[in-house]
């Protein structure tokens, strides 16, 4: 009776593999009909969104992102997970596009996260191509939840004109707290590219978030004041191993071509370390500005930086910060300024 008994109960919990359109004709019926952990497998096709998760399960396409389309259909996001902080979400293998989320939509998820809106769960990210998705805030991708976004080609996604020269973050938008968050969120493997802000982070923007950034090629992303391709407002950040070419910023007498890292509080940290910068662009620091309150929190080192402008590679502002380790090479301008300071090489 016991064995029975475990039988029964093995077989009422075992995840299901729901499968799209062979056994409901759309993405989002198949996520309802779904029992926590179990898996919406998609066929190869375009499927009309936006979609909603607020369960645990695996979103998978049969064939793969060229193969397989979500399409917002110009709503504010094409995908939303909902969570209450637990649950566990896995979304692979589509392409992602047209969302229409300025502020002006319906709904209070408008103006963040053109593609994807990650709330309150803990969510992987991989393997997609999103693009053509418009938001104030993280046109591609906006995430206040524990995060793994890897593998991805994040391309193309337009902040509109109706945010009025507001919001950040052009490829992501990563704003998942510090409190209470004893994990990493983890952003790796990925081609972020293509992107316009008028603001801050080009490519990516933190806001008071524990995240490693890694093994990606940040290029071709542009911003107004801050970090054309990442820019750290408060957080834990660990930035290495990456490609950081061809950012810019638009707004003269600012900083942080390639990256901006403020460390404003006790909490905060930036290491760069080990990173590639080629032909990034600003008034200042046309690679990277470094600035904040407690100079031990901020390191860069190992890294090779290279540039052709009349700027600096790397600026430094408010404190000294001791630069070691790099190489740097700039023909046209200086390898540091402001209070930067020279250590080993």
């Amino acid at each position: 009776m016991v064995g029975i008994a475990f039988a029964v109960t093995a077989a009422a919990t075992h995840a299901a593999t729901l499968q799209v359109p062979e056994q409901h004709a759309t993405v989002q019926a198949a996520i309802d009909a779904a029992q926590p952990g179990d898996t919406v497998l998609v066929s190869p096709g375009v499927y009309r969104g936006p979609l909603r998760i607020e369960k645990s399960l695996t979103l998978r396409s049969l064939q793969g992102a060229e193969k397989t389309t979500l399409d917002g259909a110009r709503a504010c996001n094409v995908i939303w997970v909902n969570g209450t902080g637990t649950e566990q979400v896995t979304i692979t293998g589509f392409k992602i596009t047209n969302a229409w989320g300025p502020f002006e939509g319906d709904g209070l998820r408008c103006g963040f996260g053109g593609g994807l809106v990650l709330d309150a769960a803990v969510v992987t990210v991989s393997h997609n191509i999103i693009t053509g998705n418009a938001a104030c805030y993280g046109a591609g991708l906006a995430s206040n939840s524990l995060s793994f976004i890897h593998h991805n080609r994040i391309e193309g996604n337009p902040q509109p004109a109706e945010c009025r020269g507001a919001g950040d973050g052009g490829g992501i938008f990563l704003n998942s707290g510090l409190e209470g968050r004893p994990r990493w969120s983890v952003i790796s493997d990925n081609l972020i590219t293509g992107h316009r802000v008028a603001a801050n982070g080009g490519g990516i923007e933190i806001h008071g978030s524990k995240v490693r950034i890694t093994g990606n090629v940040i290029r071709n992303n542009q911003a107004g004041y801050s970090g054309g391709a990442i820019n750290v407002s408060r957080g834990i950040v660990d930035i290495s191993r990456n490609v950081i070419a061809m950012n810019s910023l638009t707004e003269p007498g600012i900083g942080g071509g390639g990256i901006n890292a403020d460390v404003i509080d006790p909490m905060d940290r930036a290491y760069v370390i080990g990173n590639v910068f080629e032909g990034n662009r600003a008034d200042q620091g046309s690679a990277v500005r470094l600035q904040g309150f407690y100079a031990q929190n901020i390191q860069f080192t190992l890294n090779d930086v290279r540039g052709r402008t009349a700027a600096a590679l790397v600026e430094c502002q408010i404190l000294p910060y001791v630069i070691r380790h790099n190489r740097m090479n700039n023909p046209l301008g200086g390898e540091m300024s402001g209070t930067c300071i020279l250590g080993d090489r």
